[in-house]
């Protein structure tokens, strides 16, 4: 895994993307912002919360502070939430979509950017004045009579995640969450065919609230998740969703509309929470050494694709896994931390790749010679042996020291 100082150089390079895709906000003539994609036009003028929150999120994790933002950013979603709550069209049409609120609040929360204005806060409640008696959440929510009352596994623990990620909880707010931590543990456990996004999703929120004191089942589960078909980063995980908002005329309207994730990015964020399963945790640092090799080829962004968009909103998510990948995470017992101290991927050094293979190579081979003729079941282990250590080290060992052979 790449060092501390080599991701906050990565995550500095995306933050400067956003930096020279800022926009003129066609609302608030004095904010800039930011839209769906980083390499639109110059002459193409688009702003929306998705996009900015986005790069309120990459430019938080890269270190930029609420006084360079502020000026620049604070007024768009300030006139966005102001909007919301004196019911304006386009207020009501945006924020009734639970997702949509959810990644705005993740965008306030971690670049404190209205925290002064009370902003923050006020979505939050927002939020969860929208949970449903379930505790889980609904797609969308117009008002206490106008809502998706059906609880959704995908859109509550991305909810979770928004209000946990990279946050000290205090007790009460776990308290909070409580309710909606058991229905997704309890859809983990009790559905087998569930999509890898959801999974992935269900999985990253479980772990970034409960940590040490989830449960051995929904820990077994989720270890599974390491295991599960492996996705790549060229996978966008997709969810599509129906919602209803009062229109010009008050009456009801209708829209759809999607939310992305790269689904492995979301694997990813799992693996990299405080306690995770040794398994997924490599699995997550495998996702995070591709993810950095993916933006230095795609120079300093990630692209799921050499002919895609910049999508504002899969750099968030990009800069979320590579910035928990900078954290010491807990991995367990002593046993499992044992385990994933020695399968975990490593830098070669002149140990591991000269040292050690040609050691191993050298005594399973005396091993056979000496131990030969001493029995059917030693002949048996030392041969086992030789197939094992010649399998790891022999082709691996021979290619690099004498190339072409």
């Amino acid at each position: 895994m790449a060092d501390t100082a080599e991701i906050k150089v990565v995550l500095g390079r995306i933050a400067q993307r956003f930096e020279d895709a800022e926009q003129p906000a066609e609302e608030v003539s004095t904010a800039r912002g930011w839209g769906q994609f980083l390499d639109d036009p110059r002459t193409h003028r688009q702003t929306g919360p998705y996009g900015t929150s986005a790069g309120l999120i990459v430019s938080a994790l890269a270190g930029r502070g609420v006084a360079a933002l502020r000026p620049r950013i604070g007024d768009l979603p300030l006139s966005w939430w102001q909007d919301w709550k004196n019911g304006g069209l386009e207020g009501r049409r945006l924020f009734c979509q639970t997702l949509r609120l959810g990644f705005f609040y993740l965008g306030l929360r971690l670049s404190h950017i209205l925290d002064s204005d009370g902003v923050c806060a006020e979505v939050q409640e927002e939020l969860f004045r929208r949970a449903l008696p379930s505790g889980m959440w609904g797609n969308y929510w117009t008002s206490p009579t106008s809502l998706d009352q059906t609880p959704r596994l995908f859109c509550s623990s991305i909810i979770v995640l928004c209000i946990s990620l990279l946050n000290e909880l205090p007790p009460e707010l776990v308290t909070r969450l409580e309710p909606a931590l058991g229905k997704i543990e309890e859809s983990l456990l009790g559905s087998k065919d569930i999509p890898l996004l959801y999974v992935a999703a269900a999985s990253a929120a479980v772990l970034s609230v409960r940590g040490a004191k989830l449960g051995s089942r929904v820990r077994s589960r989720i270890r599974r998740l390491a295991w599960s078909a492996r996705a790549n980063l060229a996978d966008l995980g997709v969810y599509f969703y129906d919602f209803e908002y009062r229109g010009e005329a008050g009456g009801t309207a209708f829209g759809r509309d999607y939310f992305i994730v790269p689904s492995e990015i979301l694997v990813g964020i799992a693996g990299l929470q405080f306690w995770a399963p040794a398994a997924l945790r490599q699995r997550a640092e495998a996702a995070a050494k591709a993810l950095l090799l993916n933006i230095d080829t795609n120079q300093g962004v990630y692209r799921s694709d050499p002919e895609q968009r910049i999508s504002s909103k899969n750099q968030a998510w990009a800069a979320l896994l590579l910035r928990m990948s900078i954290e010491q995470r807990n991995t367990g017992s002593g046993a499992a931390r044992t385990w994933y101290w020695l399968r975990r991927e490593r830098k070669g050094n002149w140990f591991t790749e000269l040292a050690f293979p040609l050691t191993s190579l050298c005594v399973i081979t005396a091993e056979i010679v000496i131990f030969r003729g001493l029995g059917s079941l030693v002949d048996v282990l030392t041969g086992i042996g030789g197939v094992i250590i010649g399998g790891l080290y022999g082709s691996t060992f021979l290619r690099k020291w004498f190339p072409g052979r």
